[in-house]
């Protein structure tokens, strides 16, 4: 509450990774944590450089921020990414630079539940073409009193993969004709009323859906097990995990991760363990997305060829697995 910032790169970046270093020798990270229960107030930016952010995972959203009585003045912009090419990088370090370019200049929001944005306002660089907002995979939001600068070709806020949620008392300065944008069968439940437009401004038009190429980066790894060759979310060919999966590779670096791309159909959390070289990890699968497990290894050496065995102590388990994969794990880039 009540922050004065100037020369900043980005004022605002909440994020979610899988990065899951290991904190201490012989220690790994079991589980999937969550960012939740966030409030912004009273925060006056100038001079901005990058776009603010705020990204969970498709498995695991960032829920319940609040930002209100929010202003931010730009001094740079950027090429614009199309809304379905933003890249995930959910192995990667957390900083604000890594999406410096996004569809939006002001507020880029992804995998968010219960979102609320009050009394915001984004003042633009000159030559600004993206829009102010841009929401993706965003469940109940509420926007109101938004009021930004946008070009003749851009929009105060653009909708796509977002349900529930209302828009109101908001408005644009600058040459556009339309204040929003949805994306055609993507958009649901998502109310525009009191809106202030100017003389000949529609208030919403919807554009046709953008494909979202792919659903999870295919990292460099050690070693790719596809269980069943499978690129898009919610029809990714499975194996379930009611019997033990194996898989072998070469060894050739102690800092490893194997990572599980899997779901849990069930509502109640189930463990996947792996056990190689007489060590045996685990990792609890509470969602039923998919998504990616990362288990830091602990046992392995290189030089040697493993066998990990990937199985669920639950013979009725839930859990389907589609791919797993071997990579190197930088420890070294930490905070």
């Amino acid at each position: 509450d009540n922050i004065v910032m100037e020369n900043v790169a980005t004022p605002v970046f909440i994020r979610t990774g899988i990065r899951a270093r290991p904190f201490k020798p012989g220690q790994y990270v079991k589980a999937i944590q969550d960012v939740q229960d966030i409030s912004l107030s009273n925060i006056s930016v100038i001079h901005a450089r990058l776009p603010s952010s705020i990204m969970g995972l498709h498995n695991r959203p960032i829920r319940n921020v609040s930002i209100s009585n929010y202003s931010v003045r730009y001094t740079d912009t950027q090429p614009a990414v199309a809304n379905n090419e933003v890249p995930f990088e959910e192995f990667s370090y957390p900083m604000a630079i890594m999406f410096n370019e996004l569809p939006a200049y002001g507020l880029y929001c992804r995998n968010v539940e219960g979102l609320r944005l009050e009394n915001m306002k984004m003042f633009a660089v000159a030559g600004e073409k993206r829009d102010a907002f841009a929401f993706d995979r965003v469940k109940d939001l509420t926007l109101v009193s938004a009021v930004a600068d946008v070009s003749d070709d851009a929009v105060l806020a653009y909708f796509r993969n977002t349900t529930n949620g209302s828009a109101r008392l908001c408005s644009t300065t600058g040459g556009n004709n339309v204040m929003f944008e949805t994306e055609e069968n993507t958009v649901a439940g998502v109310r525009f009323t009191d809106n202030l437009r100017r003389d000949g401004q529609r208030e919403v038009a919807q554009v046709p859906q953008l494909r979202d190429e792919a659903s999870f980066e295919d990292f460099p790894a050690v070693m790719k097990f596809n269980v069943q060759s499978a690129d898009v979310l919610y029809d990714l060919p499975f194996k379930s995990l009611q019997q033990p999966l194996t898989v072998s590779s070469d060894i050739k670096d102690s800092a490893l991760q194997l990572c599980l791309l899997i779901q849990n159909e069930s509502s109640v959390p189930e463990k996947v363990f792996v056990k190689y070289n007489g060590v045996t990890q685990e990792f609890l699968v509470d969602w039923k997305q998919w998504g990616w497990a990362p288990i830091s290894l602990i046992g392995a050496k290189g030089g040697q060829r493993v066998s990990f065995e990937i199985y669920t102590a639950n013979p009725n388990s839930s859990l389907n697995i589609s791919k797993v994969y071997l990579r190197q794990h930088d420890v070294g880039f930490t905070d």
